[in-house]
């Protein structure tokens, strides 16, 4: 979660600097990351899920940016990646043990046994 929190950082301060000057100011301030690394950039898209900035370029064409480090979206990917894993283990343990403890009597949400009436009369 941390490195993914820090990549979004990262992404939101390409949006601040973007918006410095005016509403979607145009052209980029000079320290936006597709005006100080390609030539002929006009607009840019922002991109959460894979914490990458697009430059759209003046003929259409779409580049990365790399503003936000490989190093942080590889470990945000690999965390969520892991906690996804991580989920689904749990969750199919939980059946798991739901369906187990369905079949073993006198445990907590079964009902108990009843005792044949030649039982009751031994006791």
């Amino acid at each position: 979660m941390a490195s993914y929190a820090m990549g979004a950082l990262v992404l939101m301060s390409t949006v601040v600097v973007a918006q410095d000057g005016g509403a979607d100011s145009a052209p980029f301030p000079y320290n936006h990351p597709c005006r100080a690394k390609l030539q002929g950039a006009v607009d840019y898209e922002v991109d959460f899920r894979s914490l990458r900035t697009v430059c759209v370029m003046g003929d259409g064409e779409r580049r990365d940016v790399e503003d936000v480090p490989q190093r942080v979206r590889v470990t945000a990917a690999a965390s969520a990646a892991g906690a996804a894993l991580l989920g689904g283990i749990a969750l199919a343990s939980r059946e798991r043990l739901y369906t187990r403890a369905a079949r073993v009597p006198g445990t907590p949400g079964t009902p108990a046994p009843r005792s044949s009436p030649s039982e009751r009369r031994r006791s």
